[in-house]
C-alpha cells in the first residue's frame, strides 16, 4: 500500500510538472508568434518623419483655397490620433459659412448647405509589395469635424468607404460607413455606428492570404464641404517570411539534400541559387550535391519580386559510395 501510495504521488507530481512545462512551452509559443506579428511594412503619420514611408496620393485641391497640403498641420487640438498632424479628406471654398473661427473648415462657425468648389473626396495610398509577410493587416484611425456646430457630421445620404486593391486588381469596397443624423465621432471612439453596422476605429482589414501587393484608399461622399475626415496613422503590419537552411552536406553521390524550413515561410515561392554550378530543384530546395559543382553558394526563396529568405551551402567534392566487388 505504502509504495502504491507514493507511486500516484510520484505521478501527481510528475503531471503537475508536464503540465507546467506545457503553459510555458504555450506561452513562449505565444510570445514568439505575436512578436512576429509587430512588424510594420508601411507606415504613413503624415509628420513627414523617415517612417512616414507609405507613398499616397493626396485629394485634390481647390486651387483658390486649398485645404489640406500634404503634411499641413492639424485644424486644432485633437485632429491627430498621434503627433501634431494628420490627412483631412474634403473641405472646399471659404464661401461656406462666416470666417471667424480658425478651428472649423475655413472658419466656418456653423454649417449649411454649402458645396462650393469642394475639395477631392479620395486619399489613395500606393501599392506595397506584401508577398513575403504572413497575417497581414491595415489598420487607419479617423474621425470627423467635431468643433463646428449646425451640421458638420455624416447624415443620411453620406458615406465614408474603405477600399482595398490587391495583387493590381480594381479597389473592392472592405467597409462602409453610412452616415446619419449628423453622425459625428473622434479618435477615441472605437466603434463607429451611425446606422449600423458597426466598423471599428482604428479600422482594421484582415489582408488574405497568397496576395503579393496592397494597395488601400478611404474615400467619401457628401454633399457639403463641411463634412470631412481626418485620417492619421495609417499602416500595414505582418509577421514576416520564417527562414531555411541546410544541414552540411556528406560527402555521397546518392542523396539529396533537403533543406530544413521554418513553418513560418510563406507558401507559393520558388528557390534560386548563385553563382551557377548547384543542382537545384526550385519547388522544394533539395540540392543534389552529386551533380553539383564544388563551391559556396547562396539560395534565395523568392516570391513575386521579393527575396524573402536565403541561406548559405556549401558543397564538397563527392565521394561516391557505391560498393566495388573484387572477384
Amino acid at each position: 500500500m505504502l509504495a502504491s501510495a507514493m507511486d500516484l504521488k510520484w505521478k501527481s507530481e510528475s503531471k503537475k510538472q508536464f503540465n507546467l512545462k506545457l503553459l510555458l512551452l504555450m506561452i513562449l509559443l505565444t510570445s514568439y508568434y505575436l512578436g512576429r506579428s509587430q512588424t510594420v511594412i508601411a507606415n504613413q503619420g503624415f509628420e513627414g518623419l523617415p517612417t512616414d514611408n507609405w507613398g499616397y496620393i493626396p485629394p485634390t485641391q481647390n486651387a483658390t483655397t486649398p485645404q489640406v497640403l500634404v503634411g499641413a498641420a492639424n485644424y486644432g487640438a485633437g485632429y491627430s490620433s498621434s503627433g501634431s498632424r494628420s490627412m483631412r479628406i474634403g473641405g472646399g471654398s471659404t464661401n461656406c459659412g462666416n470666417l471667424t473661427s480658425p478651428n472649423c473648415i475655413n472658419g466656418q462657425t456653423s454649417g449649411g448647405n454649402c458645396n462650393d468648389n469642394p475639395n477631392g473626396r479620395i486619399l489613395q495610398f500606393q501599392p506595397v509589395e506584401i508577398s513575403c509577410y504572413n497575417n497581414v493587416r491595415v489598420s487607419v484611425a479617423y474621425r470627423t469635424n467635431t468643433f463646428c456646430s449646425g451640421g458638420p457630421g455624416f447624415d443620411s445620404g453620406d458615406q465614408i468607404f474603405f477600399e482595398v486593391s490587391e495583387n493590381g486588381g480594381p479597389f473592392s469596397t472592405a467597409a462602409t460607413i453610412n452616415g446619419f443624423d449628423d453622425c459625428i465621432w473622434n479618435y477615441a471612439t472605437t466603434n463607429v455606428n451611425c446606422t449600423g453596422p458597426a466598423i471599428q476605429n482604428p479600422f482594421v482589414y484582415n489582408v488574405p492570404p497568397g496576395r503579393n501587393t496592397l494597395a488601400f484608399r478611404i474615400r467619401i461622399n457628401v454633399n457639403r464641404s463641411d463634412e470631412v475626415l481626418y485620417i492619421d496613422d495609417v499602416k500595414i503590419t505582418g509577421s514576416f517570411s520564417g527562414d531555411f537552411n541546410y544541414p552540411p552536406i556528406a560527402c555521397s553521390a546518392e542523396l539529396l539534400v533537403a533543406p530544413a524550413i521554418d513553418i513560418n515561410l510563406v507558401s507559393g515561392g520558388t528557390f534560386s541559387a548563385s553563382p551557377l554550378g548547384l543542382s537545384l530543384n526550385v519547388s522544394s530546395g533539395n540540392i543534389n550535391p552529386s551533380t553539383s559543382t564544388p563551391g559556396n553558394y547562396t539560395v534565395n526563396y523568392i516570391k513575386f519580386t521579393e527575396i524573402c529568405a536565403s541561406s548559405t551551402v556549401t558543397v564538397g567534392n563527392v565521394i561516391s559510395t557505391t560498393p566495388i566487388y573484387h572477384d
